[in-house]
């Protein structure tokens, strides 16, 4: 199976004969043939290994700035809390103290 965006074999140590990627993303280059293991859902047993970087073309565009939140989303976020602080008054039984949380 051919992924195009595993490492490259240039890249390889000359004792490296296979390469595999763990589910988690990082690849390894082994120098005999793994296994899979069930157990720990990873390859095993390949002797000696390395693990492999794959160049990844286009890095240098992948800076991005966290969103803001709008306006609209934080106040539809308040009256999401507000609904939850009037269950818990319910369940709890919150008394005249605990209600000013409640307040707007």
């Amino acid at each position: 199976m051919i992924n195009y965006n595993s490492p490259s074999w240039d890249m390889a140590p000359d004792w490296a004969k296979y390469l595999t990627q763990n589910k988690d993303g990082k690849w390894t280059f082994w120098q005999y043939e793994p296994y899979r293991s069930s157990e720990v859902d990873a390859w095993l047993g390949g002797g000696e290994n390395q693990e492999a970087y794959p160049e990844i073309k286009g890095w240098k565009k992948t800076r991005q700035k966290r969103p803001m939140v709008t306006r609209m989303e934080a106040r539809d976020k308040i009256m999401e809390y507000k609904k939850e602080l009037k269950n818990l008054q319910k369940i709890y039984k919150l008394d005249k103290d605990d209600k000013e949380l409640l307040e707007d």
